[in-house]
Parts: C-alpha cells; sequence; structure tokens
C-alpha cells in the first residue's frame, strides 16, 4: 500500500526559470490543446448527422424514404438467386433532391395482387391463414371449386368440361378443393353462418352418399391437426400450391415493413408501404360469383352443386335461372335464351358465365432478369456519361402512343371496349382502353399508352424499325425527336444482342398475352372479337412488356370452356392510399449526441480556463501536462463513462455505412437481406408483411474496433507489469489516479484545473470539484503516530435496527430505480410518450373515430 501524503503546493509563478524550453513546451502544449478541441468540436458534425435517428446518418421521409419505397418495390419484383442484396448496387434514374420530391414515390400498383395470388401460395400459408379467417368470410374466397374432398370423389365443376380442366390443369391446386377450407375452419362457427344453405348445396349429398360420406364428414368436423401435420396431409394428395383467382371485388391492401439493424443490432421498423383495403365494382362477378353465392342460389332453388346428386342442378331447371346451365342465374341471355353482342362474344371465345378461372400470369422470370439488368445497365451508363444523363432527363419525356393495331380504328368497326367485363358499353370510334381493376364500366374514353422513358430506351433496344416507321401512327408531333433521342441512348448502351433479343420474344410470344377490342360493323349486325398479340407494335409491345414486368400492369388469364384469353390490363397510375410519412426512424439515438455535446463543452471550458491560467502565468507552466488533457481531464472532470461513451461512439460511427443517394463508401456496406414473412386478415383483405432487414452498420466492426482498444490497453498494461519499478509512489489523496501517474509532482495552476481543483487565491486555496470542498494548501508537516488497538463497544440493539432499517431502505431504493425503468421504457417508447401507442392499432382506431 503506498503512503498517503499531504499535497505538496507546486513553487510560486514568479520562481519559475522560464527557459526556452519549457516556453516551448508550453506553447506546444496549448496549440496541441486547441487543435484537439478543434477536432472534437468537428467530430460533432458526423456524430449528429450518424446518430440523428438511430444510427442511419441523414435519413429522412422527403428523400431516403420515397427512394426506400421505389427501390424496395423494384427488387420485390425481381427474381433473386440470393436473399442478401447490397443495396447501395440499386440505382433509380430518379431525382431525390429536397427540391424535387414533392411527388409521390412509385409504389407498384400490383405488388398487393402480385404477392397474394402469385408469391404466397405455399401450403403452409394457406393453412395457416385460413384458420385465421372468420367465418362469414370463409366462403367469399376467390377460388372455383372442383372438388368437395381432397380424394375427388365429390365434383363440384359447373359443367363436364370445367371438370375436365380441373383434372387436367388445377388437380395440384389445393384452392379448388372444399375439403382445404372445411377442414380448418371452426365447425360450429360455419355453420353459424351459412350452414344451411351449405347443408343443402353440399352436405346432403355427402350423407346420402353412404358410410364414405359419413366418415368424410366426421373427419371434416373434427379435424385438429397441428399445422405441419396439416399440410403433409394435403401433400400425401400430390398437392404443391393453393393458388386464389383474380377478382376486383376487394382491393387487397398492403403494409409492408423492413426492420433496420444498426451497429449493434438494435432493431427499428420502417414502414415502407401501406395501402389500404377497398371494395371493388366486382364487375368479375360474371365469371365467378364466388362459393356463397353459388351455395344461396342452390338453396334457394332446393337443389344440389354436387354432381351425381338426386337433387342436382342440372337435371332440372331452377325458377330462378334464365337458362338449365349454372350461369342462368346471372340472366345475361336475352328473352330466347341467347347471348349476343358483347355477351355472345365472350361466351362464344371463353366459355360459359360463372365457370371461367381468373389466373394472374407472373411475368417470366428470364423477362425480369433481362429488364433488371438493362434497367442497371442504363442506369450506370446514365452515371457515367453526363451528356446522355442530359439528354435523358431533359429531351426525353414520356411519349403518347396508341396502344393497339392501327387497323383497329381504320373506320372499319365500332368498338366497345377491351374490357370482357363490360358487356354494355356503347359503341364508339376509337378504341377503348383494356381491363382493370378499378373499372366499373360506367365510363368510356379514348385508349391511350404513355411511354416512359425507361420504357421507350428499352423498346429501342429491342427494335430495328425506323424512327420514321414507329412514329408514323403516332399523333404527337414529338414523336421523332423523343424517338430519335431513345435510339441514340440505345446506340450509346448497346445492350443486349441479336440471340438475347430472339430469345426475350420467344419467352413474351410463348406466354400468349394479347390484347381485345369489342367490335362490331357500323350496322351492329356483324360482332367480332379482335385480338392482336402484345408485340403486334415494337413501340407499344415491348413498352407494354416492360410495364409488366415492373410491376404497371398485370396479366390475367380467362380459362373457360370454350377457350382461353390470357389478357394484358391497362396502366395502373396509383397502388390506393399510400401513406408515406407514417413511420420516420425513431430519434432515441439522439440523446448520445446532447450527452457528447455536454461532455465537449465541459472539455471546452476547463481548455479555455488552462489557457487563460496559462496566459496569466505567462507560459511559466508545465507544458507536458497538456499532451495528457484528455485522459487527466476527462477521468476528472467528466468521468470514465463518459470518456467511454466517447470511445464508443468512435466506433459505432466506424462501423455504420456512409449512405447518400448517389453512391456508398466503403468500409460498411447498406446490406439487405429479404426474408419475406406474410400473414393475412381475412386472406384477400389485408397483407401484412415484413421483407426482411436492412443492416446500416457491422456488429463485427465495432467488436474489431473495440478489440483493438482491448489489446492496446492488454499490452500497456503487460508492459507495465513487466517492467513494474520497486520504488514506491507518493500519491495523495486528493488527486485522482490519472494525474497522479501523468502529471508532475510540483503541481501548478494549469496542473492543478486539470485535475479537478480550481485555483481561487495564488494557489494557495483550492476548489475540489470531485469533493466539492475548499482545500487549504499549507506546508507540508509529517508527524506518525503509533498503532493503537481500536477495541469500540459492541453495537446497541438499536443501533442494529437502524442499521437494518438502512439496508433495507436501500434495497427498496434499488427496487424502486428498477421499477422507475420498467414504467419508463413504456412511456417513453414513443416520441409521444404514450404508453402502447402504434401505429397500426391506435392510429388507426383514432383516424377511424375522428373521421365519423
Amino acid at each position: 500500500m503506498y503512503p498517503v501524503l499531504p499535497l505538496q503546493p507546486g513553487p510560486p509563478s514568479d520562481g519559475w526559470r522560464r527557459s526556452r524550453r519549457a516556453t516551448c513546451i508550453a506553447v506546444l502544449g496549448l496549440l496541441y490543446l486547441w487543435f484537439a478541441m478543434a477536432v472534437g468540436a468537428y467530430y460533432l458534425v458526423p456524430l449528429s448527422y450518424t446518430f440523428g435517428n438511430d444510427l442511419w446518418p441523414g435519413y429522412n421521409s422527403s428523400g431516403y424514404e420515397l427512394f426506400l419505397v421505389d427501390a424496395i418495390n423494384s427488387i420485390l419484383e425481381q427474381p433473386h438467386v440470393d436473399n442478401i442484396i447490397n443495396l447501395s448496387a440499386v440505382r433509380i434514374a430518379k431525382s431525390y433532391a429536397p427540391s424535387t420530391t414533392s411527388h409521390l414515390p412509385e409504389p407498384h400498383p400490383t405488388l398487393a395482387r402480385a404477392l397474394l395470388l402469385t408469391k404466397l401460395t405455399s401450403i403452409e400459408y394457406a393453412i395457416a391463414n385460413v384458420r385465421n379467417m372468420s367465418a362469414d368470410q370463409t366462403l367469399m374466397l376467390p377460388t372455383h371449386f372442383c372438388y368437395v374432398d381432397f380424394g375427388r370423389r365429390w365434383e363440384l365443376a359447373h359443367s363436364d368440361v370445367r371438370q375436365a380442366r380441373c383434372e387436367a390443369r388445377y388437380r395440384t391446386n389445393g384452392a379448388v378443393d372444399l375439403d382445404a377450407i372445411l377442414r380448418n375452419q371452426n365447425w360450429t362457427s360455419l355453420m353459424g353462418v351459412d350452414g344451411d344453405n351449405l347443408q343443402m348445396a353440399v352436405l346432403d349429398a355427402i350423407t346420402a352418399s353412404g358410410d364414405a360420406g359419413h366418415a368424410w364428414l366426421n373427419a371434416t368436423t373434427h379435424c385438429a391437426s397441428s399445422l405441419q401435420d396439416e399440410a403433409a396431409y394435403w401433400r400425401s394428395f400430390e398437392l404443391t400450391h393453393f393458388t386464389l383467382q383474380w377478382q376486383n371485388n376487394a382491393f387487397t391492401g398492403l403494409q409492408s415493413t423492413l426492420t433496420v439493424l444498426n451497429p449493434f443490432n438494435l432493431a427499428s421498423t420502417l414502414e415502407l408501404h401501406r395501402s389500404t383495403y377497398v371494395r371493388g365494382p366486382w364487375t368479375s362477378s360474371i365469371f365467378n360469383v364466388f362459393f356463397m353465392n353459388e351455395i344461396y342460389f342452390m338453396a334457394a332453388c332446393g337443389q344440389s352443386l354436387v354432381r351425381d346428386a338426386t337433387n342436382y342442378f342440372r337435371n332440372a331447371q331452377c325458377i330462378y335461372s334464365a337458362t338449365p346451365e349454372f350461369e342462368g342465374f346471372l340472366g345475361l341471355s336475352d328473352s330466347n335464351g341467347q347471348f349476343v353482342h358483347q355477351t355472345g362474344l365472350v361466351r362464344d371465345t371463353v366459355g360459359p358465365f360463372l365457370s371461367v378461372d381468373l389466373f394472374v400470369v407472373a411475368p417470366p422470370p428470364a423477362l425480369v432478369t433481362a429488364i433488371t439488368a438493362f434497367e442497371q445497365r442504363l442506369y450506370l451508363m446514365l452515371e457515367a456519361n453526363r451528356s446522355a444523363a442530359s439528354a435523358y432527363q431533359q429531351q426525353l419525356s414520356p411519349l403518347s402512343v396508341p396502344p393497339v393495331p392501327t387497323w383497329w380504328q381504320n373506320g372499319s368497326f365500332l368498338l366497345y371496349g377491351g374490357n370482357p367485363m363490360c358487356l354494355y358499353n356503347a359503341a364508339t370510334s376509337f378504341s377503348q382502353p383494356f381491363f382493370a381493376f378499378g373499372d366499373a364500366c360506367n365510363k368510356q374514353k379514348r385508349a391511350a399508352m404513355v411511354v416512359s422513358p425507361a420504357a421507350l430506351v428499352f423498346a429501342m433496344s429491342m427494335s430495328a424499325a425506323l424512327v420514321q416507321d414507329l412514329c408514323a401512327p403516332i399523333t404527337d408531333a414529338a414523336c421523332v425527336h423523343r424517338v430519335s433521342v431513345a435510339r441514340d441512348l440505345a446506340m450509346t448502351l448497346r445492350w443486349g444482342t441479336a440471340s438475347t433479343m430472339a430469345s426475350l420474344a420467344s419467352t413474351v410470344n410463348a406466354s400468349h398475352v394479347q390484347l381485345m377490342q369489342f367490335a362490331s360493323n357500323h350496322q351492329g349486325t356483324e360482332w367480332t372479337l379482335l385480338t392482336a398479340p402484345i408485340l403486334f407494335d415494337p413501340v407499344f409491345g415491348w413498352a407494354a412488356v416492360y410495364d409488366w414486368a415492373t410491376g404497371q400492369r398485370e396479366v390475367v388469364s380467362f380459362e373457360g370452356d370454350n377457350g382461353t384469353l390470357v389478357l394484358l390490363s391497362d396502366a395502373y397510375t396509383d397502388a390506393g392510399d399510400v401513406d408515406l410519412n407514417t413511420a420516420p426512424l425513431g430519434q432515441a439515438s439522439a440523446i448520445l449526441i446532447y450527452t457528447l455535446l455536454y461532455s465537449s463543452l465541459v472539455l471546452s471550458a476547463t481548455a479555455l480556463l488552462c489557457s487563460w491560467l496559462g496566459l496569466r502565468l505567462r507560459l511559466a507552466f508545465a507544458g507536458q501536462s497538456l499532451f495528457v488533457f484528455h485522459r487527466v481531464v476527462g477521468s476528472t472532470w467528466l468521468g470514465r463513462p463518459l470518456m467511454l461513451l466517447r470511445g464508443c461512439s468512435a466506433a459505432m460511427l466506424l462501423s455504420t455505412s456512409s449512405v447518400t443517394l448517389s453512391h456508398t463508401n466503403a468500409p460498411v456496406d447498406v446490406v439487405m437481406d429479404l426474408q419475406m414473412s406474410c400473414f393475412s386478415t381475412d386472406y384477400i383483405y389485408t397483407l401484412t408483411c415484413s421483407h426482411g432487414s436492412i443492416t446500416i452498420g457491422s456488429t463485427r466492426r465495432v467488436v474489431l474496433l473495440l478489440a483493438i482498444q482491448t489489446i492496446g490497453l492488454f499490452i500497456a498494461l503487460t508492459t507495465r507489469l513487466w517492467h513494474r519499478q520497486t520504488a514506491r509512489r507518493s500519491d495523495s489523496v486528493l488527486l485522482s489516479g490519472a494525474a497522479s501517474v501523468l502529471l508532475t509532482a510540483d503541481l501548478d495552476d494549469v496542473s492543478s484545473l486539470l485535475s479537478g481543483r480550481v485555483p481561487l487565491r495564488y494557489g494557495r486555496i483550492l476548489f475540489d470539484v470531485k469533493l466539492w470542498v475548499i482545500v487549504r494548501v499549507a506546508p507540508p508537516h509529517l508527524r506518525v503516530l503509533p498503532r493503537l488497538a481500536l477495541h469500540g463497544p459492541s453495537p446497541s440493539r438499536y443501533t442494529r435496527y437502524v442499521a437494518l432499517a438502512g439496508f433495507l431502505y436501500v434495497a427498496a431504493d434499488v427496487w424502486s430505480s428498477y421499477s422507475c425503468l420498467s414504467v419508463v421504457q413504456r412511456a417513453l417508447v414513443n416520441d409521444l410518450v404514450w404508453p402502447g401507442f402504434k401505429l397500426t392499432h391506435t392510429h388507426v382506431f383514432l383516424s377511424t373515430y375522428l373521421w365519423r
């Protein structure tokens, strides 16, 4: 143990010998001090940039969030070999500058339906979400049932041809088996809603079939298998997917989020997209009226949907049906039972109504991959070639082109629209738009297609036609100029080879995507359904393909008893109600900025006082003390926890990716891990998806930086212990450990200030900021006292009670502190200091309540 000696004051300032060397050291110490202060102040700038919102540098809702919505939707449309994606490699030809970001982002309008109908088709997803459906919505799923049971013993198709189509095309699709729904619903709740109708339309025929029917019904009503066992049961019947059908009764809402991981793997949720569920016009009901209405029709007629039942609906015409077939319930035929005009064209080309299957056709992966490669190549060229970027942004504006062959509008026909669900449009001399989700068939307008700059460059890359020939059918006067600019950009880009183009054309043609238009002669006596392949025109065709691959259009296959129409939709211009700024990143990390700002102010104030004292002493002080300024002042005036926080902030800063909307620098990239997880509300109404995580920092880099510091400390400690001096050191109880080791034995006023003692009167009276006492410094007097054995009286019972009470008080104080932390954790979870407030629950409730 070191002997404790009284503090020895330094020599008076006028007693110093001002050697040139000492003066130089003092000057260098002051220069170092203020250079360090300047660097520390500047350090707060990048720190505030990074720590302003949970360690995402520069994130804001007016620029970064817009980019993220566009980028993530673009990525989600692409097929991925690897789920790990470098987000800094994503390029979008769009300005996100504050002066130009008043517009909305561009979420893909078809994203929700594409997810639900083409990607979320696994058996496990279906089982989990069918079980979560409310009973009154269960039989409103958009599907056409083919069979009652997985074993395909009882058939439900409305016609013989469709029953054969079920066997040929749909037997691996669990959505065509009623068994998939009934096994995974609460039987009591379901029968309480639609029990009577279901009993008449289906169950009576099942029970009448004998022991097999009773056994199936008993197993179905008492099914309680786990998700894994149920999925295995489905697969035992060769079922591989659960694919629902396209409909426009309900626009599927979508809430998509990403998890943002900072360098410490602390997660915050970033909402990327929010579109709400809305009701549609349901013009698709002429093809599929949903099973709930089918069993209602049957119950009203006292008939059954089950083939071979004694009261099968095709055995006798129901009084509520206009024809003997099931389509008669729509009443679309004339008084003679004939289907004429548009109705007749659809029935002759596709098949009987209420028996048409509508499936969304996803873009071929090869096409999506090719267009993704084209976009990246294009944006890289625009980034590297200033003249090309200028031409692209300033001269290549969207181009309006006719979306149908010119001979459709040469005066030979009257046209009635391109939507097979609009059967009563009036005649016009111009072509009308193709089908779309929101088309209620109550407006007639001229069909037009707006080709985006990127789509136009893609079309020019895929076409060798002359500019004059391309613009011949286009009324836009600027067509020649814009197409010429696009042609020049395509030549500069040099994307794709002849074999690539031929392969893409073959891929698109193999999908049999078409356009259609109802037409008649001028007398209205001869009707025809005009069709054309999607690549009928080199500009419109490839531009439409581009829109399909990027989610601006969708393709639906209308599959009926008489044929199949694979039709391209009109372009969608919006994605429903999109709330962009509902989930800005939290700013909890901002408290670190203020804490570090406080520490910098304390250090700066101490440095200012040291400089003033040094100048007052006319540089007659130990200048070498200033070179350990941070080590001494930090531990004395700030404390080691704050100094540790300052050091850790630097490690976090170095481990967070430096992000801008133009490029990203090493060593840390922004990495996106695609791990999509979704669940549905009543299956088709709202999708809630988490698309994975974005890592904006590196935990491994934090560990590496801290490990380097730890190794350095270990080496220093080992070296110190190896060369340990045997001489005993005299320490003062008024000095911190760092001051005792690093400062000179004789302390001047500057060194005293560094060690936490503020000189008040000629260095003889000091204020100790650590002990908060006034210290009078006097010449040392040493007196050694003999050791005395201390034998105090035994503590009394009262003293013991007081000690026990003190201990209980301390324990209660610690417990209350932890209780306070739990309360504060709930209260400060958001900036509103509102415990339990969530955007997905409380915010929605308040919005709904206030809008009433």
